[in-house]
């Protein structure tokens, strides 16, 4: 594991905390998000699988 890769890591969970922030938020004021979805859930949901590749990049050994 690298410092470029925690900074890597650390990047993503910014981001998405910002992403949960705003869906949350969309939650909050929309009462019929539930019937037609919104960008905010689908931006929460590939930045939650953007995350959890840069995590797997902290758990697989370092090839040298």
């Amino acid at each position: 594991m690298t410092l470029e890769t925690i900074n890597q890591v650390e990047q993503e969970v910014y981001r998405f905390m910002k992403r949960l922030d705003a869906a949350k938020e969309r939650i909050k004021s929309d009462n019929y998000y539930p019937c037609s979805g919104t960008k905010e859930i689908g931006a929460l949901k590939r930045s939650a699988l953007d995350l959890k590749n840069e995590l797997t990049k902290i758990t697989q050994p370092k090839n040298d």
